[in-house]
């Protein structure tokens, strides 16, 4: 509402002033000429009536005595000016809008009423569901509503005495106040909702902006609220969200800066964040400080020892870390000796012997310590921060401890640390000092086993650290072979070569080439010891990434021959890449070493061909193999079908068998298998394959092929038909009759973009005839069913409804061949012909319903 102004002007002479508060009017100069005021348009309301003038709703002023009048602005930015009366606020131009929202809203509050059931009839809308259960179950059921109306009202009032104390008030303009509105909204949504991510995000974006865009209101924040913010912003660093470190800072210090004291489950919070963003001095200061208000509670005490070994090891502190550790764990934590992980790995990577024996120190006490209740984890992280250090040895000295676990023996780290000192009989003693360790040498305390002088110990290690993506590990594993007198198996080369192929790193997917590529001249220097009378030519350097690489002497003969896996990985790198240079070079490199091809090669050799569209050449690579093919090799060709029908829509031809070529083909091979094999088939067969299938043979508008394909399908291999299998049948049949042979003859852009939407208009049509024939033939089937006695179809097992499926796509099929055959022709004639193509004898189909 803006201010009034007296103006001492002559009788009858009114002064019009636009205001929106008086700090407006200071320094001002009204002078004594009036001032038009601004029409603007107004807002047209829900009813059709005019708004009152201002002329109209107002008295007349007096005749004498200066005029008074009222204006109304919603902002001191707003061009909407509206004359109002501040003593009767009914009586202007709002009066109709005014009027329709009160009607609104006592038409909302009394159908809430109504629901409630305190209307005029007392009935609720619940009431008529009521009437249809037993008098028990109606009892019962109002029982139920009203205490949870009295629990309901409970929640209601208990909230209603909290949210006040939550609330901010601050007397601010309008154009501001949208700013706390939104702060205020996001904190009650808080008291309930704090576990949403974007209620978190939004109640830090209200808060800075209140901070950036209002006057300082800090000290107007309630206790309660502070709560909130402050539950909030621990909450985000648990959950660890972006940015909550800074963002628990700003909190935490707005907080301090108006007079409260942090409480220690604040301030731990507060140390974890200044310690993240590198503020390591000021998290140490107010550990210091911390200290003294959590000594005489043991569980605060706890936590506080515990945040100080992970503050003093993150700066590097160790010897202050090591003494917090140790007091915490005299304290009756010795279940807790983990947090010694942490300072053995800051230890490690200082990479001197000092170093080293330090944390192999901390690693004898944590399993002293753990005992039985040590786990794999554990063990990984030593070894792998040993890794890391570039102390293998080490490390190996840790997996063998974990291979040990549960076993009486003398060789674990422990009992070889003992025996050194001559401490036998006294093993219980679970103090490792370190003068003693400096008086013996490292070396002494990783003596292997004889048992695990073998390439399966040191194999099963490498499968564990590819397991744990820690490829350059296990490659140091190999040295540490090589070292002991242990030659690795290629399969655990391959292995690693895997690996790094996998990785994105350029820099490793060079090393697995190098690697691989040393391998294969192993395997050609051993043809040629082999056959000293034969001649072979070996490639001695290959080209990766542009540049030529020669495979060192020493590194050739330091590593395993190559076996077929070796080329098959080095194959399916250079393929997928479409490198054909070097796809070809691998295929002389395996001619060269005399490996036997095996089904995975021909495999990926049929996918090289694939990716360059050379399906010809993939049928033909496939005829020609000597090797058995396998699952795999169908999967690829059957793949290749789907690019060669995807090719003859654009007219382009090439030398690839049919569908039904393909599927006797895989029919044939799987009856020549034994019985565990086909049933590990059966185990490998996926719903990507059936699917698959189905689309190459309903792409080559084969119906006869289709009908065969699905009851093969379900006999052989156990899968049904499912709503893809449907709609895929559907899409093909609608383009049965779209293409004509004259099409090709089409020339020109635009004539072939009309003939392309002409197509497109057609299929949609056929789509939908197709779908309302399946849906006919399905109507059908259940009247049978019905007149059988099975009216209730949705009562029948999971087994009978894929039948039924299978059943009722079946009979679409032979209702569509019945259509596309001359009249009189026999359509069970031509789907067993289809069969014998195929490959299938004795096809079992159900009987088909009555044509009608």
């Amino acid at each position: 509402m803006g201010v009034k102004h007296r103006d001492a002007a002559p009788k009858n002479r009114g002064t019009t002033l636009r205001a929106a508060n008086a700090s407006w009017l200071k320094g001002q100069d009204l002078g004594s000429q009036p001032r038009p005021v601004r029409k603007t348009p107004r807002q047209q309301l829900p009813t059709n009536e005019k708004l009152a003038r201002s002329t109209e709703a107002f008295p007349e002023p007096d005749s004498e005595g200066p005029v008074i009048r009222w204006f109304q602005q919603l902002s001191p930015s707003s061009k909407d000016i509206r004359p109002a009366d501040p003593d009767h606020p009914d009586i202007n131009e709002d009066n109709v809008e005014v009027k329709w929202l009160k009607q609104e809203i006592d038409r909302l509050e009394e159908e809430l009423r109504e629901m409630r059931g305190e209307g005029k009839d007392g009935r609720t809308l619940v009431e008529p569901l009521l009437q249809g259960l037993s008098p028990e179950d109606q009892q019962a059921a109002r029982n139920y509503i009203k205490k949870e109306d009295l629990r309901e009202a409970e929640r209601t009032k208990a909230l209603a005495q909290y949210l006040p104390t939550l609330e901010i008030k601050y007397a601010i303009p309008l154009r501001h106040k949208i700013y706390l509105r939104h702060l205020n909204a996001n904190i009650r949504k808080a008291t309930t909702h704090l576990g949403e991510y974007e209620l978190r995000r939004s109640l830090w974006l209200s808060y800075a902006r209140c901070k950036a865009f209002l006057p300082p209101f800090l000290h107007l924040i309630p206790d309660d609220a502070w709560e909130i913010l402050c539950n909030a912003h621990v909450l985000a660093m648990v959950r660890n969200d972006p940015h909550w470190a800074p963002h628990l800072i700003i909190v935490l210090e707005d907080l301090k800066s108006q007079g409260k004291q942090l409480q220690p489950d604040r301030i731990m919070p507060y140390i974890e964040a200044l310690c993240f963003e590198g503020r390591q001095e000021e998290a140490i200061v107010e550990w210091q400080t911390l200290g003294k208000v959590v000594q005489n509670d043991s569980r605060a005490s706890a936590e506080y020892e515990l945040q100080g070994v992970r503050l003093f090891t993150s700066q590097g502190n160790l010897a202050e870390a090591e003494e917090i550790a140790s007091k915490y764990l005299k304290n009756g934590h010795s279940s807790e000796s983990r947090i010694l992980i942490p300072i053995l790995d800051t230890w490690i990577q200082r990479r001197d012997e000092i170093g080293m024996k330090h944390a192999w120190a901390l690693y004898l006490r944590l399993k002293m310590q753990l005992g039985s209740d040590i786990t794999m984890g554990d063990y990984d992280s030593v070894s792998v921060s040993f890794f890391r250090g570039n102390r293998t040895d080490l490390a190996l000295a840790v997996f063998k401890d974990m291979m040990l676990t549960g076993q009486q023996t003398e060789q674990g780290s422990i009992e070889l640390y003992h025996k050194s000192l001559g401490l036998i009989g006294r093993m219980h003693e679970n103090a490792v000092s370190m003068e003693q360790l400096n008086s013996t040498s490292l070396i002494g305390l990783t003596v292997l086993p004889k048992q695990f002088q073998n390439k399966f110990f040191f194999g099963s290690w490498m499968k564990k650290l590819i397991g744990m993506n820690e490829v350059d590990a296990a490659a140091s594993v190999i040295e540490l072979m090589y070292e002991r007198g242990v030659k690795p198996d290629p399969k655990h080369l391959n292995g690693i070569i895997g690996a790094w192929l996998r990785n994105s790193n350029d820099t490793d997917k060079d090393k697995a080439e190098q690697m691989a590529w040393a391998m294969i001249h192993q395997r050609i220097d051993f043809v040629r010891t082999r056959n000293p009378g034969t001649r072979t030519s070996k490639p001695d350097t290959v080209e990766i990434n542009d540049r030529t690489v020669r495979v060192p002497l020493h590194v050739r003969r330091s590593v395993s021959p190559a076996n077929i896996e070796t080329y098959c990985l080095l194959l399916q790198y250079y393929g997928r890449r479409t490198m054909q240079d070097k796809v070809q070079l691998v295929q002389a490199a395996l001619e060269m070493g005399e490996v036997k091809a095996n089904s995975y090669w021909i495999n990926h050799l049929l996918y090289v061909d694939l990716r360059r569209g050379r399906h010809d050449l993939s049928w033909a690579r496939y005829s020609e193999a000597a090797v058995a093919p396998d699952l795999e090799t169908f999967a690829a060709l059957w793949d290749c079908e789907k690019a060669h029908l995807d090719a003859l829509i654009t007219y382009r031809k090439d030398d690839f068998p049919g569908p039904r070529q393909i599927f006797h083909d895989m029919l044939s091979w799987f009856e020549t298998r034994r019985n565990d094999e086909r049933q590990k088939i059966c185990r490998n067969f996926s719903r990507e394959l059936y699917n698959q299938i189905i689309r190459c043979t309903s792409q080559s508008h084969d119906l006869h092929g289709i009908l065969v394909t699905l009851y093969v399908m379900r006999d052989t291999f156990g899968y049904y038909p499912d709503s893809t299998s449907d709609d895929m049948i559907c899409t093909h049949i609608a383009r049965m009759s779209i293409y004509d042979s004259s099409d090709k003859k089409i020339k020109g852009t635009k004539k072939r973009s009309t003939l392309r939407h002409k197509h497109k208009e057609k299929k949609k049509t056929n789509y939908a005839k197709a779908r309302m024939a399946l849906l006919l033939v399905q109507f059908q089937r259940a009247r049978t069913l019905a007149a059988a006695g099975y009216d209730d179809f949705e009562e029948l097992d999971e087994k009978v409804h894929r039948e039924e499926r299978l059943f009722v796509l079946a009979e679409f099929l032979r209702t569509v061949i019945r259509k596309s055959m001359p009249p009189g022709a026999d359509v069970e004639a031509s789907i067993r012909e289809a069969a014998l193509e195929m490959g299938v004898k004795g096809l079992k189909m159900d009987d088909p319903l009555p044509y009608d």
